[in-house]
């Protein structure tokens, strides 16, 4: 966030709060669960002493929610996996000696977007040593013969 974008929320966490309003999210304070929504919560929590107490933690809806499935939810979950491995096709067609990784990306998101679909998370294209960095986003390596290229993506349709 931006200091504008912070003073923001915090002026509009004010306001909720103010008005006797609830804030709902997933922020469990037990357990691995949500490890970031915590870590914003406690932070503003300095700012704005009375935050937890207008906080409602939903996590365990989410949970339960995730748990079961329609018949139309499974086959946009299906569908979702189906797209990642078509996207995964496309991007061995694209590796090859001084690719760049960003190529090998545009690739694979192309198949994501043709086919009404979004990455879920954002696309990790790494090549040689860029394998071993955790999380590495910047996909700008070139390819050479013989390197590991490590790809981490995941489609996302309608939601799922």
């Amino acid at each position: 966030f931006s200091a504008d974008e912070y003073a923001h929320m915090i002026t509009l966490l004010n306001n909720v709060i103010a008005q006797g309003g609830m804030i709902f999210t997933t922020a469990p304070r037990n357990g691995y669960g949500y490890v970031q929504t915590r870590f914003i919560l406690d932070h503003l929590q300095k700012f704005i002493p009375s935050l937890l107490a207008s906080v409602s933690d939903i996590s365990a809806l989410v949970a339960q929610s995730r748990r079961r499935k329609d018949v139309g939810e499974i086959e946009n979950v299906y569908r979702a996996v189906e797209i990642t491995e078509l996207a995964h096709e496309s991007a061995i067609q694209a590796i090859k000696d001084g690719a760049l990784e960003s190529e090998v990306q545009a690739a694979l998101e192309y198949i994501m977007i043709a086919s009404h679909a979004r990455t879920a998370f954002p696309s990790i294209v790494a090549t040689g040593k860029n394998g071993t960095i955790l999380h590495y986003t910047d996909n700008h390596g070139i390819l050479k013969n013989g390197d590991l290229v490590v790809i981490d993506v995941g489609a996302e349709f309608n939601n799922y």
